[in-house]
Parts: structure tokens; sequence; C-alpha cells
């Protein structure tokens, strides 16, 4: 669920990065053509990280039956 949410949120949050290579495409020299698959790998990528993330920062303690240390 917490990756089902993730996407959700990278489609959101994909439309700012491709704003600001619009308001940039400018000085950069890139073209829509080339920058919109990188916007989209970018929102996609920092959220999958994020979500990740948060799901092994908040897993249980695992505790094994049967290992000596």
């Amino acid at each position: 669920m917490i990756r089902a949410f993730s996407v959700g949120l990278a489609v959101a949050t994909i439309r700012p990065i491709i704003g600001m290579f619009f308001a940039t495409s400018r000085f950069s020299g890139l073209t829509p053509h080339e920058f919109f698959g990188i916007g989209f790998w970018i929102g996609f990528v920092l959220h999958l990280i994020a979500a990740e993330a948060w799901i092994h920062a908040t897993l249980p303690g695992q505790i094994t039956v049967g290992v000596h240390e």
C-alpha cells in the first residue's frame, strides 16, 4: 500500500519537475522530447527510494528462533 501511495505521489510530483525543465530549457538547451523521460524517471525514482526507505525503516524487529551467537 505504501508503494501504491508512492506511485500516486510520483504522478503529482512529475508536473513540477517538468515545469522546472520547461523553465530552464533556454539555458540547458533541452527540448521537451529530451526532458520528459528524464522528468518521469526522476519523479518515480525519488518516490520509490523514499517508499522503500520508509518500509525498511519501519519494519518491526525480526526475531530468529534457534540461532545462537
